[in-house]
């Protein structure tokens, strides 16, 4: 017998449903009326399926997750004789649809008795195309991560690929102050929303993010410390699919945060893994003196086993002879061969002028020191990770 939450009281169908389920080898445990009531009772456990409509209120793609995370089965319910009834279930990713008609649940019960539902489509299929996603993280202390992140974007534009810069520093983003991008909303939790409500399209994506040149695209970070709530890690992932399906390259600052990395459903650290575990390739970032090299050495199991089938390149920036000694490559990879296995990590030269006259006018290191060492040191590091595929059209904003 299967215990039963449903949670469609908005559908003429529904007193039917309850009583054919309750004569049936199932039962009805709760009848639940908005999504927090649902999620509440998903919670106190004995719930083996979830049927629900997309009318319920606050019903939403985490919503979803976090039932399917209390291994409940979700079966979605739409009216029949409506057009399209089940693509709003199938975009907040409810992986069984079943449509009820007024009078007639025989399929609604029986798809409950059944291993799936008659209507099964399968959500988040991967384009046949896809973009290159590239996380850039770093250990807690400012390595370089966002300048790292923001110079790749400038550098992999430059080559004519489309790209999609993307904070995700569930501690507050600082892409947008990197090149001059204040006084505006989260682009991220602007997305992630539309995401979270299943709406989100390449339009909305396009509609969310602002354009810095004509191939590269941003996607500004949490604007107020308190709203790093907003970005879900379900969400958080739809964006980062869908941004794969309108660019080359994804480039995503991923933030520092891997505490509590086990329960990626709570917690800021819940963003950063879902960036990590996204990637094709990871970025890691190391500030090259002895304390960020120490961080990041107790940081690298982790991320590991955060990521464990990703290339990992290590990208050990503000290198200078002061901070080290002499025989500055050679005592750096000495330290990461000893420390973590390390070996061929890519060094970038300190810089700090062209660095602050960058974050002083708003603009990239391409722009500011086109010829400099750092600059061709990003350059060098693009070329690595740069996709091999033919560039994909740049995400035009719709009329609409």
């Amino acid at each position: 017998m299967s215990a039963v939450l449903l949670a469609a009281a908005d559908m003429p169908g529904e007193p039917d449903l309850v009583s054919a389920l309750s004569a049936s080898r199932s039962r009805v445990i709760r009848r639940c009326v908005d999504a927090v009531d649902l999620l509440g009772a998903a919670a106190t456990g004995g719930a083996d399926i979830a049927m629900v409509s997309a009318a319920l209120p606050r019903l939403s793609a985490d919503v979803i997750s976090r039932l399917y995370a209390e291994g409940i089965r979700v079966i979605g319910l739409f009216a029949s004789d409506q057009d399209g009834g089940a693509e709003p279930l199938l975009r907040l990713g409810v992986n069984e649809v079943v449509g009820l008609r007024l009078g007639d649940v025989t399929e609604a019960v029986l798809a409950v008795d059944r291993q799936q539902t008659s209507l099964v489509r399968v959500v988040e299929q991967q384009p046949s195309t896809r973009g290159r996603l590239v996380a850039v993280w770093g250990p807690y202390g400012s390595p370089g991560r966002t300048t790292s992140a923001v110079a790749l974007a400038d550098e992999f534009s430059r080559r004519g690929l489309s790209a999609m810069l993307v904070d995700a520093d569930p501690f507050g983003g600082s892409v947008g102050s990197h090149l001059g991008m204040l006084d505006e909303s989260s682009g991220l939790i602007a997305a992630c929303r539309r995401a979270d409500q299943g709406v989100l399209d390449l339009a909305g994506l396009a509609r969310s993010a602002r354009s810095l040149s004509r191939e590269l695209r941003v996607l500004t970070g949490i604007d107020a410390l308190d709203r790093w709530t907003h970005v879900r890690p379900t969400a958080l992932s739809r964006v980062l699919r869908l941004s794969r399906e309108a660019v080359d390259v994804v480039i995503v600052d991923a933030g520092f945060c891997l505490d509590d990395a086990i329960d990626t459903t709570r917690g800021r650290a819940a963003a950063t893994t879902t960036c990590l575990r996204e990637a094709d390739v990871v970025v890691a970032v190391v500030s090259a003196d002895h304390v960020g090299i120490g961080r990041f050495a107790a940081a690298w199991p982790v991320l590991q086993e955060i990521a464990p089938d990703r290339p990992i390149q290590v990208v050990v920036n503000r290198v200078r002879a002061r901070a080290v000694g002499r025989d500055v490559a050679g005592q750096i990879d000495e330290a990461l061969r000893r420390l973590c296995g390390i070996s061929q990590a890519h060094l970038i030269p300190d810089d700090s002028e062209t660095c602050d006259l960058a974050i002083r006018d708003g603009r990239t290191i391409g722009e500011v020191a086109p010829r400099s060492p750092i600059r061709a040191a990003f350059t060098a590091l693009a070329d690595r990770l740069a996709p091999v595929q033919e560039p994909m059209p740049t995400v035009r904003e719709s009329a609409a």
